[in-house]
């Protein structure tokens, strides 16, 4: 290994290192949200239930998973785990297309 193989090596480790501490600062920010929400008095089942749904639309798997086994771990079902999942997938669709409404000329355009 020359020069360059050890340099890569050390930029190999920073970048590790970096996302490392990206993943604790987002998880210790959810981790803060999750117990300003407790404390409003919102039912933890709804509060993961929210999470997940929310999880699914920003595409994260490995959130999408945890949530699931919290909600699983409180007795809820699959069915009812996709069915929130399915309601916020259809929410968020409708609130794109008012955002692409909203942007779009009010008169139609001729070519």
């Amino acid at each position: 290994m020359g020069h360059h193989g050890i340099e890569h090596e050390l930029d190999a480790t920073r970048s590790a290192n970096l996302v490392e501490d990206a993943e604790q600062i987002f998880l210790d920010g959810v981790f803060a949200e999750a117990e300003l929400f407790g404390d409003a008095g919102i039912d933890p089942v709804d509060f993961e239930l929210w999470c997940t749904a929310v999880s699914a639309i920003n595409g994260c798997g490995l959130c999408v998973d945890s949530h699931e086994q919290v909600l699983r771990g409180k007795g809820m079902t699959e069915e009812t785990i996709l069915a929130a999942v399915r309601l916020a997938s259809v929410i968020h669709g409708l609130a794109t297309v008012f955002d692409t409404e909203a942007v779009l000329p009010s008169q139609p355009v001729t070519v």
